[in-house]
């Protein structure tokens, strides 16, 4: 039996949401039930993370230390920077194997390999199947996604194999405490059968979704609700895609008459009223329904494969037969649309604020550049060059300019759309942690 410690490394989103490390719970049931003891740390709540962990490395002895980088590429900040530092602080209390995984790392494994000594291996993609077989003592030569050097100092990334879903248990939070956590995640599937042009999602993950048993996940919330948790978020790509699939899983959590209150992403195509209904009699109360951008021309280019129809017609059917609060977000500063055409999506946004339920927020958000994405690879960036950080900073610097110049209309359809939210009071939400008196008893 090999004893392991998994860190979750603090990340950069600017939610006051907290979220357990979703991933890490499926990567610390896996390993444990193959045999293993598995202790769980998150670096996120603690003021100084570098002390914290370096109190955890002296107390405590582990035979394999691994690192999840979730979400750590901020503009003007190497990734492969941030994953050296917290190497390097292991590396002072920790003389075994040193792990790392998580998107931020898949997305830059192989230059972190080879500039990072501190470290053993990486993984890429899922993690369960490769941390297990680690810990089992396998040559990396023959891990699924492993990421090593060889005897030259040169990175070799292996074949990755998808994991079997079907063998993945609920997950399990060993040496975390829940009352750290404001929101449960869940999964329900990975992979995405999509091609944004700002997502790495299929990189990591895979093209095409796969889902986890019913079952499964139907055992994973019910362990949540026996321990006082109710609030939920579905952490899937897509969470109504396949339609179905999705449809059975609400239908289960109804027919049980859990009091729930979740929220999920998803795609307008697969929006229909018999989901709208399954949703809120399930407890949801927001639905992401994102347009990510206002024109076809400009949607066309990003290639999310959505229409404007569509999304319209998937936020009607949501306000027009529930409760339920819908988010959308635009983009704007991307590579090759011209600023007319961000003008034109702009004043679609407008209207949108305008027209739209008092229950519908509309958000602007700029560029992000990743690494394994369709737009990457159309500049041919790298998450750690210097093209990709100016790019960033240009996307916020852009971004600052056109919000300076359209402040003024927004600042004027927010104060018409809480004029009309405060004479429509009922279509107020009721707050995620109130009972609904609709809801199935």
């Amino acid at each position: 039996m090999t004893r392991a410690l998994v860190v979750s490394v603090p990340h950069f989103l600017f939610s006051h949401t907290r979220i357990q490390p979703v991933a890490l719970g499926y990567l610390a049931a896996h390993a444990m039930a193959a045999g293993h003891a598995v202790e769980l740390m998150d670096l996120n709540p603690h003021r100084d993370p570098f002390a914290a962990l370096a109190r955890r490395l002296r107390d405590e002895k582990f035979d394999v230390v691994g690192l999840s980088f979730f979400h750590q590429l901020p503009a003007l900040r190497s990734p492969t920077r941030v994953i050296g530092a917290y190497c390097r602080a292991v590396r002072e209390h920790h003389a075994g194997v040193l792990v790392a995984g998580g998107p931020t790392f898949g997305l830059v494994a192989e230059r972190a390999i080879c500039n990072v000594p501190e470290l053993d291996l990486g993984i890429v993609g899922d993690g369960e199947s490769g941390f297990t077989a680690t810990l089992g003592g396998a040559d990396p030569a023959t891990v699924p996604g492993a990421v090593y050097r060889d005897g030259v100092g040169k990175s070799v990334l292996n074949a990755r194999a998808a994991f079997n879903l079907d063998e993945l248990p609920p997950a399990t939070l060993p040496g975390l405490n829940l009352a750290d956590y404001d929101v449960i995640g869940i999964q329900t599937k990975r992979g995405c059968a999509h091609a944004c042009g700002f997502c790495p999602g299929p990189f990591l993950r895979g093209r095409g979704p796969r889902q986890r048993p019913v079952g499964t996940v139907l055992r994973e919330i019910e362990s949540y609700l026996e321990r006082g948790r109710r609030r939920f978020l579905f952490v899937d790509p897509v969470f109504n895609e396949p339609l179905d699939d999705c449809k059975t899983l609400l239908r289960e959590i109804r027919d049980r008459h859990w009091s729930l209150a979740w929220w999920a992403l998803a795609r307008p195509e697969f929006v229909d009223r018999e989901l709208v209904e399954l949703a809120e009699a399930t407890g949801c109360f927001a639905l992401e329904v994102s347009a990510d951008f206002g024109t076809e021309a400009g949607l066309a280019r990003i290639g999310t494969g959505k229409t404007l129809a569509q999304v319209t017609r998937a936020l009607g059917l949501i306000h027009d037969h529930s409760r339920i609060r819908t988010l959308s977000y635009f983009l704007f500063g991307y590579p090759g649309i011209p600023l007319g055409e961000e003008w034109k999506s702009f004043r679609f946004v407008r209207r949108q604020m305008r027209r739209a339920d008092p229950r519908a927020e509309v958000f602007l958000t700029p560029l992000r550049m990743y690494p394994h994405t369709p737009i990457a690879r159309q500049l041919g960036a790298q998450a750690d060059s210097l093209v990709t950080r100016i790019i960033h900073t240009f996307s916020d610097v852009h971004l600052l300019l056109f919000a300076v110049q359209s402040f003024r209309q927004l600042a004027a359809a927010m104060r018409e759309k809480r004029t009309r939210r405060g004479k429509r009071t009922d279509g107020q939400l009721d707050a995620p942690d109130e009972k609904r008196e609709n809801r199935p008893q």
